[in-house]
């Protein structure tokens, strides 16, 4: 592999340079040797220096009058090996999947290329697309895509780049589809009425048979009025609740309604229950109770009753 070293001089002759001579010192011997007897422009680069060795250089300017005294550089010069771009990124794998988006790990190149990584470019493109989008460019070994189709199938890629450029790309061995991590619960068992009072209802239900991959974190329960069309929240603020037993207020002495539940987890509000039957809100016959109080100091008795 050449090796070189760009030089550039000064032209500071009376009358016009026609011709330079660049030498350069031999580290082993202490000689000065010629590099090219024959140049024209003030720049030149130098070839064929073994990396790791220190050399200087000097120049001879020629004109009509003579050839000047040396220029010689002002320090020595490491020979190096010329920097390439880094290898492709390793071990690029899916971390995680979502509706919208797919995050990606990698680790680095085996070969830098002789100067610092300073970036990773992470692109994708839909599964039947030939065209490749950019969605980062990031430091780390991670990168999150976002903003991709729910249901739609990717590929993805990623490249490593210096100050020399940009590397070939590693990328995902199959195409990944955008899919939620979790679904909604199914649907929680019919509601049970439990008790009724003047303007409220217990009600009670089973939980789902499924919790769709994530922990159900409450339920919404609903009601609706006999012959109206909507559906209203019947806790106040539609706050779910946190266990499987509701008591409802505020509702209509001898109104008729119907309820149903609908549960809740990290993937939404799922579909809601059968619901109740239509149901009056009054008390119950026995929750009906008569007090009667006797003050005996009123009553006398007659042959020898007793109290």
């Amino acid at each position: 592999m050449a090796v070189g070293c760009p030089m550039v001089y000064k032209n500071n002759g009376g009358s016009p340079i026609t011709n330079y001579i660049v030498e350069k010192l031999e580290p082993r011997t202490g000689e000065w040797l010629p590099v090219s007897k024959f140049v024209r422009t003030p720049e030149y680069e130098v070839t064929g220096l073994e990396p790791g060795n220190n050399y200087r250089f000097r120049v001879r300017a020629e004109n009509e009058l003579g050839t000047s005294e040396p220029l010689e550089t002002s320090r020595s010069i490491l020979a190096e090996e010329p920097s390439t771009v880094p290898d492709a990124p390793n071990n690029l794998t899916v971390a995680d999947v979502d509706a919208n988006k797919v995050t990606l790990e990698w680790s680095k190149p085996r070969n830098d290329g002789g100067k610092r990584v300073n970036g990773y470019v992470v692109e994708y493109k839909p599964l039947n697309s030939t065209e490749w989008e950019q969605a980062a460019i990031v430091k780390d070994l991670t990168a999150t895509v976002d903003g991709l189709k729910k249901g739609e199938k990717y590929m993805f890629r990623v490249s490593a780049r210096n100050e020399v450029g940009v590397s070939q790309p590693c990328s995902t061995n199959r195409a990944v589809e955008c899919k939620p991590k979790h679904t909604t619960a199914d649907s929680p068992g019919r509601p049970n009425v439990d008790d009724i009072g003047k303007n409220s209802i217990d009600l009670s239900w089973s939980r789902p048979a499924k919790d769709g991959g994530a922990k159900v974190t409450g339920y919404i329960v609903e009601k609706r009025r006999k012959n109206s069309p909507d559906w209203e929240p019947a806790v106040s603020g539609n706050t779910p609740v946190t266990g499987t037993q509701a008591h409802i207020d505020d509702l209509d002495e001898n109104g008729e309604y119907e309820f149903r539940i609908k549960p809740v987890n990290a993937a939404g509000v799922g579909e809601p229950s059968e619901p109740t039957p239509m149901t009056k809100i009054r008390p119950k016959r026995g929750n009906n109770y008569f007090h009667v109080f006797f003050n005996f100091s009123t009553y006398s008795c007659r042959s020898n009753c007793s109290i």
